[in-house]
């Protein structure tokens, strides 16, 4: 089982993910940041208007043996919806994306054997 952490409290655990043959990977807005007058920014980028991503917290993608490009997982974070329906255009990938508001979406493959949840909303 690979954890995946909660991006408002480093301590806090999400999310459980059984891995078997697969290689998984996670980008979020909790690692590489600042915050000023309440706005955090990151090095996540929405290309549309060069200021940091809003639309996910965290995104983890799960697939085969070799970890997705890092342009793959910066897409996704532009929203839950389009990235989940990305992610699932793509034959043995997954993904697990922790939204803005800190809900937990995740896709299709994952539904078969879901996340085990350690919380409802993540940390605000």
């Amino acid at each position: 089982m690979i954890g995946i952490r909660d991006p408002r409290r480093k301590d806090a655990v999400v999310a459980m993910i059984p891995l078997v043959d697969a290689a998984i990977s996670t980008s979020g807005d909790y690692e590489r940041y600042f915050e000023t007058d309440g706005v955090r920014y990151h090095h996540i980028l929405d290309p549309r208007t060069g200021s940091s991503a809003t639309g996910a917290r965290s995104v983890t993608i799960v697939g085969p043996m070799r970890p997705p490009p890092k342009e793959f997982q910066e897409r996704i974070h532009h929203g839950p919806e389009r990235g989940i329906r990305f992610v699932e255009s793509m034959a043995g990938i997954d993904a697990v994306i922790i939204d803005g508001d800190g809900d937990m979406h995740y896709t299709a493959g994952l539904r078969r054997e879901p996340p085990q949840c350690t919380q409802g909303k993540t940390g605000t």
